[in-house]
């Protein structure tokens, strides 16, 4: 088969394109809408430098909403296959439309592996990458909120002020550019909540968590994901600081109240209650309440990242030191066995 160059006063054109393999004698042949701009002709639903802004609206990951991962993986892969096998400076040919198209797609990918994978290097990778082509100011704010989310996750394993100074940038990048008070505003202080918490400076996490929540509180619908999961993350600091315990406890629980109204058995930020919980009846001594909550959050890490991710690791830990509690050496043995294969599983993968 062969295709003519051709001009089109349209933008562009749908068109059926029959396989090679497929004969008519085989009956009515499988079709794939191509597509033709002006003397290009490319499939919309495979990557390519020519079928970028098309290909963008149809990845639809998104960080707040836990329903579009599983959708998605395919696209993750193709598109981590297509940044790896392409020449950076080709990037650069592609018009203004699909520059930020690429930058957005960029942009979901930092976030797939700053929220899901907990890949930082990764999503730093392409978000460095989305900052040269994002043009809009909200969404440049919400790259810069990831970029400091991803340094936080390498402060928070390497503990290197490094990786702390450039978190720290990217949340005081964001709040100094926004002075109104918006989501992107309360992530940030969120960031610098958790950074303080990575360094067991618990009076200022609760302040700056504190700071995000009161912000989520006076916007209009703004008692949605983001505000339970720092509601949480401030119900986990007051945990830590071993005085607060009670007030911890029943923080958490009214964020559990709110993942029951939802759809939980998919979501990883549902299975982050949960385990805080496990946590909290721990303290406290009530080991039944623990391993019921504790075996929640593994069922829904299971449901989201299969059996075999670092996710399980604390929760197997936690489940280990209850049934230790409850004097039942057994199964404390085998979830002590099964944190530990994961660790080394997790070890070897880095």
């Amino acid at each position: 088969m062969r295709f003519y160059h051709c001009t089109l006063i349209a933008s562009s054109l749908l068109i059926p394109f029959l396989t090679l393999n497929t004969t008519l004698a085989q009956g009515t042949p499988p079709t794939t809408e191509l597509v033709i701009e002006s003397d290009k002709i490319f499939d919309p639903k495979i990557l390519s430098l020519n079928s970028m802004a098309m290909y963008e609206k149809t990845f639809n990951f998104d960080w707040n909403n836990c329903a579009t991962i599983v959708p998605n993986k395919s696209k993750i892969v193709e598109i981590d296959s297509f940044i790896r096998a392409t020449d950076r400076r080709e990037f650069q040919t592609l018009s203004a439309q699909d520059q930020e198209a690429l930058g957005r797609m960029l942009y979901k990918m930092g976030t797939y592996y700053t929220h899901i994978d907990h890949h930082p290097d990764r999503a730093i990778l392409y978000m460095d990458m989305a900052s040269k082509l994002l043009r809009k100011s909200e969404e440049k704010s919400w790259n810069d909120n990831h970029l400091s989310y991803a340094y936080e996750q390498k402060f928070a394993r390497s503990l290197e002020s490094k990786d702390k100074k450039k978190a720290d940038y990217y949340a005081n990048k964001v709040l100094t550019q926004h002075k109104n008070q918006t989501k992107s505003v309360a992530f940030a202080y969120c960031m610098k909540g958790m950074l303080d918490g990575d360094s067991k400076d618990y009076t200022h996490a609760e302040q700056h968590f504190q700071k995000a929540i009161n912000i989520y509180e006076h916007l209009p619908n703004g008692k949605d994901e983001q505000y339970a999961r720092v509601k949480n993350r401030l119900a986990a600091t007051l945990l830590a600081m071993n005085t607060r315990d009670d007030e911890a406890l029943l923080m958490l629980q009214q964020v559990n109240q709110f993942w029951q109204h939802r759809n939980a058995s998919q979501n990883p930020y549902a299975a982050r209650n949960f385990l805080s919980l496990g946590e909290a009846y721990l303290k406290i001594g009530n080991t039944n309440e623990a391993t019921a909550k504790l075996k929640r959050a593994i069922q829904i890490y299971q449901n989201v990242y299969g059996n075999n991710d670092e996710h399980l690791i604390k929760p197997y830990e936690l489940l280990s030191f209850a049934y230790n509690k409850k004097g039942d050496e057994q199964l404390a043995k085998t979830y002590e066995q099964r944190a530990l294969h994961l660790n080394k599983l997790m070890t070897s993968s880095r």
